[in-house]
């Protein structure tokens, strides 16, 4: 567990994060007041309700940590919800990127090809759309979401992980686990599993209605924590035959279960949303990702929660 001379690095955290939390706020509130109203919503619309889930709950954890004395946190959870928070940011950077890209290539196509090439009585309707988009963009540049103020976050998160190297933890002795406590199999289960939740996401539109808005932001929220879940389950398999602590196994299989248990409420709901495109005649390949991601996260927690059990160090 963290030691609590550590408590100064740990205030400092404190405060990087929720310096995002709030670029995450005026994000928000820009899309909603400031930012010009496209038709649908655009994948960064979505995702940045996913970041700023992620970050305001390692700002809670952080802070209950640095005001509670009696709040244990293991270094390694730490860093794990720390990469989970570097991985979302880096997600969301993509999709404003590939988003202004898609926006840019579609006005080009309307100057082109419906402008220039097609019917001149359409040159004012078509040229409020380019401006509407051209707006969203140059929105985009100047706002808390710009590549450059994302960037500036990626970096100085990278930097606070690196950090999280240096942090003294409480004096605890190394001990060797039975090799039956580690499951080979849970290691490449958890990458079937991650496969699965990526398969499961909606790839082949850049803009959608409020339903697949929701699906979009479950499945990519669901293939952040199967991400965090396959880093997670490496680290335990690498203490098979290993001295380990105590604390990092047990703490290791709890983040593990609490991960699974979030996955498969996802996963249930995306199966679901999925079950009723089928019945409508709208189904796609990800019904069959969807269910296989659910059932291996399913197998994962019965697992995971069965090793656990057998801890009695």
């Amino acid at each position: 567990m963290i030691n609590r001379s550590n408590e100064s690095k740990m205030r400092y955290l404190m405060y990087v994060i929720g310096a995002i939390v709030f670029f995450d706020i005026m994000i928000i509130i820009t899309n909603l007041y400031i930012a010009p109203i496209l038709t649908g919503f655009g994948l960064p619309d979505i995702l940045i309700y996913l970041k700023a889930l992620t970050f305001l709950m390692l700002f809670i954890i952080i802070s209950i940590w640095v005001k509670d004395g009696s709040f244990s946190l293991s270094k390694s959870t730490l860093r794990q919800l720390l990469w989970l928070g570097f991985y979302v940011l880096c997600t969301y950077f993509f999709s404003v990127y590939m988003y202004k890209y898609y926006l840019i290539v579609d006005t080009q196509n309307i100057i082109k090809n419906q402008i220039l090439g097609g019917n001149p009585a359409l040159v004012f309707d078509l040229s409020r759309i380019n401006l509407q988009q051209l707006t969203y963009i140059t929105t985009i540049f100047s706002g808390f979401n710009s590549e450059i103020m994302l960037f500036a976050q990626a970096l100085v998160l990278q930097a606070m992980i690196i950090g999280t190297k240096s942090f003294e933890i409480q004096e605890e002795p190394d001990i060797m686990y039975d090799t039956f406590m580690f499951d080979g199999k849970l290691f490449y289960i958890s990458m079937l599993h991650m496969l699965f939740a990526f398969l499961s996401i909606n790839l082949l539109t850049f803009r959608y209605e409020l339903l697949s808005a929701i699906e979009i932001g479950v499945a990519v929220a669901a293939f952040a924590i199967s991400i965090l879940n396959f880093i997670t389950s490496s680290d335990v398999f690498k203490m098979r035959n290993n001295y380990c602590k105590q604390s990092d196994f047990v703490s290791s299989h709890r983040f593990m279960i609490l991960l699974m248990i979030i996955n498969i409420v996802l996963f249930a709901l995306l199966f679901g949303y999925n079950v009723y495109l089928y019945i409508i005649f709208s189904g796609t390949y990800r019904i069959v990702a969807a269910l296989l991601a659910l059932v291996t996260a399913s197998y994962l927690l019965v697992r995971t929660k069965s090793i656990l059990s057998l801890e009695n160090k």
